[in-house]
């Protein structure tokens, strides 16, 4: 008889533990690793109670609620965050990624988008109304480091700008052109959008992309995984599709928002 209850309490734990593994979305892993950006306002920033807050952070947590998994959200400069989720010491990266062929050479996958944006242009040229190729000749620019903006700006511009610079931040990007140093800026403009609202930056002008004059992929964000993790990648993408469409989803955008970025 005891043999019996052995072999029920073993199928038991069986199944408790293929049950537990089938929550986690690696196996071997009992938190997952989410790289946002360390400053990225609205998307990630300290607020003056010091907590980390932002639609990232948000996502990031209603996320893992999603997945049922337990997640550790690591704010990280914008620079390492690709090299740190192709190296294995992140899983998932939530920072407006577009879906470029450049990104997916290097090895990353991508979800579907889970928010839509528009890039924008910063100066403080009164008298600018469009940038195009004529504008450019002879300016200096700049965008963010390793941002879609930047590439854009290399792609289109590289022959017609004195200069194309790149900066860690929208902050510094935003002090570059009100010390003059830069000409005119292309950022993306839900960002650009909450630094402007700063007292500091009333110089500047902004000048929204509307005709969508260099990449389409700019305006959709979505998460970026590796390449290789394609069980895991479809899990994170079904769980994006589903909190998109939510009433959570609805709220974490209005928190930072004044309408549904989705």
């Amino acid at each position: 008889m005891w043999y019996k209850v052995l072999a029920l309490l073993g199928a038991s734990l069986l199944i408790a533990f293929n049950a537990q593994a089938e929550s986690r979305l690696y196996l071997n892993k009992a938190v997952i690793n989410i790289g946002i950006e360390n400053l990225y306002y609205p998307f990630s920033f300290v607020d003056n109670k010091g907590e980390r807050v932002g639609f990232d952070y948000d996502f990031s947590q209603a996320l893992c609620r999603e997945l049922d998994i337990s997640c550790d959200i690591k704010p990280l400069p914008f620079v390492e965050l690709i090299p740190q989720l192709l190296d294995g010491r992140l899983d998932i990266i939530v920072a407006g990624l577009g879906n470029t062929k450049e990104r997916r050479e290097m090895g990353l996958a991508f979800t579907r988008p889970y928010y839509r944006g528009q890039s924008m242009y910063l100066t403080i040229d009164p008298f600018l109304e469009e940038v195009d190729k004529e504008y450019i000749k002879g300016k200096v620019v700049a965008s963010q480091t390793s941002s879609m903006q930047l590439q854009a700006l290399k792609d289109n511009y590289s022959d017609l700008a004195k200069k194309i610079v790149a900066f860690d931040t929208y902050p510094e990007i935003v002090q570059a052109i009100l010390n003059h140093e830069v000409d005119l800026a292309y950022i993306d403009g839900l960002s650009g959008y909450e630094i402007l609202k700063n007292d500091e930056a009333q110089e500047i002008i902004m000048i929204l992309d509307d005709k969508t004059s260099l990449k389409n992929e700019i305006n959709y964000a979505c998460l970026a995984m590796r390449g290789k993790d394609t069980v895991q990648l479809e899990k994170v993408d079904k769980a994006v599709g589903k909190l998109v469409s939510t009433n959570e989803f609805q709220q974490i955008s209005l928190r930072y928002f004044p309408f549904v970025i989705y």
